[in-house]
């Protein structure tokens, strides 16, 4: 899911997209608490897309890796969203168990539109 940008002409919304209707390999991408690779909103000619880059070096072989960064509302799907990375700051879980009362805190802390361009800063 992605947002809109806010002169969008249709208007503000969140954008899902699937990787079913409009994948390329980086759907393949697993994920990682510890990941080598993030994403990145992108609009060109009124198009969204969601472009992949390096976090760090990649070795040839290596697995390409993001932080998934999701959440749900379920908790059911929240306590089977186990995490297989095996990195020394894995969370547990790929999922964040979001309620109405936190939802705004957890966006602003881990989806906030500084901390993503930061990071693009610091690939760079």
């Amino acid at each position: 899911m992605l947002e809109k940008h806010k002169d969008d002409p249709d208007g503000y919304d969140i954008v899902v997209i699937d990787p079913i209707h409009k994948g390329n390999f980086a759907s393949r991408f697993s994920h990682s608490c510890d990941p080598n690779c993030s994403t990145i909103s992108t609009i060109a000619d009124g198009k969204y897309g969601i472009a992949m880059y390096g976090l760090k070096p990649i070795s040839f072989g290596e697995e390409l890796t993001f932080d998934y960064y999701s959440v749900t509302e379920n908790e059911k799907e929240y306590r089977q969203a186990i995490c297989l990375c095996g990195s020394q700051n894995c969370r547990i879980r790929y999922l964040n168990l979001i309620t109405s009362r936190n939802q705004n805190s957890y966006l602003d802390k881990n989806q906030s539109f500084l901390r993503r361009n930061y990071l693009i800063y610091r690939v760079i």
